[in-house]
């Protein structure tokens, strides 16, 4: 049985780390607080979510009413003009010898022109003439089309979040496994240089031995091979600490100009919970099992929208117009109200088939989230079984080192005296060398076997601050 303490929330601390100031220094929690901040991924999906937010804006009214105003006004230089033959019942064949005003008094026509005077030439229209109008359109009924469809947006920024979740989730894991492997790397050089240390205080053993012909110069010359091949892994350890600390800048979207330190250490706290629970805890907070749950939900509401199509619908109608131009003497004000039934009958199967094709995507969302759980309880069997390894080898090399240690010391002693050979003492500084790389890679599997699980079960990885 192995002990974790969980967390269930996520810190929303702010960055303390000042990238003005020389050499910042960066703890891990200061590490992912920078990547949430800064990497490239994470404000893709925040556009992302801010969209998907936008969407559900515009899928929020879709059931209130629509009200639109129209207006225009038309200018008309030159009128249409018709010439009707009113025949025997021309209405200005009666007006002859009625007074009529200067400005409206027919043309003269003569007696022997009676047919002409019964063709009169009329203008259609008006120079100026402006309409305008009022519409309103309310869905009374449709069969929760627009209920379902808002439903389906909520769920669909829900997912958003969740997907967000998932991806500051392995972000937080990629930088602490970039921060643990910055640090083991800083260890490896200690190591390297402790190593380098003991080959150089092998070679002034071995110098002074010849001098006092002791030993010969086969010891001396061998000395001065461990110095050099100590040296060489040296070099080949800061170096590998330059690689480690680009890997480290690029997961935090830093310029690789800038020279940054790491404060932390490795990991030692146990953990007590079973496999099971921790297989519990990750199927109830894996924010990209979540967002599964969301996405068939989701997709279940869309079905039901595209059902919903073809079943008749109710909606309220309402215009109010008007017209006016110069030749009326009052203004037309037109108003009706009404309702309308839409029945769809037959649309050539179109319905049916997006139908078939929103069900198909519930299933597939189904099949998705099965497999993603079975991949969630792999991975979490995955990293107890490493934490249970690490935590073992650390303990073993915890004590190896320890030997190792006293052994150099015993071998440095006999060494002087001539009681061992160099190959021997040689090979006393190599366990002891071997045993510190064992150590310290246990201490850095251990804790990136606990970050693992942390993220497998939807929590955030924690310092020892």
């Amino acid at each position: 049985m192995i002990w974790f303490v969980a967390h269930l929330s996520t810190p929303t601390a702010s960055l303390a780390v000042d990238l003005d100031a020389g050499n910042p220094t960066f703890t891990l929690t200061d590490s992912i607080q920078h990547a949430r901040q800064h990497n490239l991924q994470i404000k893709t999906l925040i556009d992302k979510l801010v969209l998907t937010k936008k969407l559900l804006r515009s899928a929020r009214p879709v059931g209130l009413p629509q009200v639109s105003l129209n207006s225009n006004y038309t200018y008309a230089k030159d009128l249409p003009k018709s010439i009707i033959d009113f025949g025997e019942n021309s209405p200005f064949a009666q007006m002859r010898g009625t007074a009529f005003p200067p400005e409206q008094t027919p043309p003269p026509t003569r007696e022997d022109d009676d047919d002409e005077s019964n063709i009169t030439e009329l203008e259609f229209g008006a120079h100026h003439t402006f309409q305008g109008g009022l519409s309103l359109v309310q869905p009374l009924f449709a069969w929760g089309r627009y209920y379902y469809t808002y439903q389906s947006a909520t769920l669909a920024v829900a997912a958003g979040k969740a997907e967000l979740d998932a991806a500051y989730n392995q972000l937080g894991l990629d930088v602490a496994s970039a921060f643990y492997r910055l640090l083991l790397s800083m260890e490896f050089v200690e190591v390297a240089k402790q190593t380098v240390d003991l080959a150089q205080q092998q070679l002034k053993t071995s110098d002074n031995l010849l001098k006092s012909g002791v030993s010969t110069n086969f010891d001396v010359i061998r000395a001065q091979v461990q110095v050099a091949n100590a040296q060489s892994t040296y070099i080949r350890s800061k170096n590998g600490v330059k690689l480690a600390k680009n890997a480290f800048q690029h997961m935090l979207n830093l310029d690789l100009a800038t020279d940054i330190e790491i404060n932390g250490q490795f990991r030692r706290q146990p953990v007590e919970l079973t496999l099971d629970e921790l297989i519990n805890l990750a199927l109830n907070h894996r924010p990209d099992l979540q967002q599964l749950d969301l996405l068939k939900k989701s997709a279940q509401k869309q079905v039901q929208v595209t059902q919903a199509n073809t079943r008749p619908n109710l909606s309220f109608l309402a215009n109010y117009r008007i017209d006016d131009n110069e030749k009326l003497v009052e203004m037309n004000k037109i108003w009706n109200v009404g309702l309308s039934l839409n029945f769809p009958i037959f649309d050539g199967l179109v319905t049916y088939y997006r139908v078939q094709e929103a069900k198909s995507r519930v299933n597939q969302l189904a099949l998705q989230r099965l497999q993603l759980k079975n991949g969630i309880e792999q991975e979490v069997r995955a990293a107890y079984l490493q934490i249970l390894e690490s935590q073992t080898l650390t303990e073993v090399q915890k004590e190896t080192v320890d030997q190792a240690k006293e052994g150099v010391r015993l071998a440095n002693l006999q060494y002087k005296n001539g009681l061992i050979t160099s190959v021997q003492l040689t090979d006393a500084q190599l366990a002891l060398t071997q045993a510190e790389v064992n150590r310290l890679q246990a201490q850095h599997d251990y804790s990136i076997a606990l970050a693992r699980l942390e993220k497998a079960i939807g929590q955030p990885p924690s310092s020892l601050e």
